[in-house]
């Protein structure tokens, strides 16, 4: 299940979601929301789930800029089902402060969040998830960094994240990004 072709000012965006034969069987409804975001439905026996692939433009993009993404995202998903367990899944190019109260766990690296975390902070409150993927340890001598800049004096970033309703996120008993 594969993004919009991006358009002409925005070349290097496209997301795309990959089932198996067997999953396959429980798609309700699949597509996308422009070159940036798709999504897959599922029947599930508890509660349907809602998978969603993102690519937030980065914060020096102006057109489109990450609002703009965000704002889509958060449009979609004030659509969809409330009951529904809903999984995001992507780059976000936003970095989220770590033990921020039933929202981020302790296993962020990052000490302090940017705007686009800011914003994503605010998605994930108005719609009751948690970033899971900052939950669980990571395994001695590997960072979470999914990140690592070329310039060596720069610290290397957390900005790829999944993101779980909160009312299911329990359920998750391990996760790396």
């Amino acid at each position: 299940i594969y993004s919009d072709s991006p358009g002409k000012n925005d070349s290097w965006s496209g997301v795309a979601i990959i089932t198996n034969q067997r999953v396959s069987k429980y798609i309700i409804s699949s597509g996308s929301i422009g070159s940036r975001i798709t999504y897959v439905r599922l029947r599930g026996s508890a509660c349907n789930i809602l998978i969603v692939g993102v690519y937030i433009p980065q914060r020096s993009r102006k057109n489109p800029d990450q609002k703009e993404t965000y704002g889509q995202l958060e449009s979609f998903l004030m659509r969809t089902g409330r009951r529904d367990c809903i999984i995001l899944m992507g780059d976000f190019n936003s970095r989220l402060s770590r033990n921020i109260d039933h929202r981020v766990g302790k296993w962020s690296i990052h000490s302090r969040m940017d705007t686009g975390g800011e914003i994503l902070l605010q998605l994930m409150n108005k719609i009751s998830m948690r970033c899971v993927s900052t939950y669980f340890q990571p395994p001695r001598k590997k960072n979470r960094a999914t990140y690592m800049n070329k310039q060596p004096e720069k610290p290397p970033s957390q900005i790829d994240h999944v993101i779980v309703s909160s009312r299911w996120s329990s359920a998750i008993y391990n996760c790396n990004v």
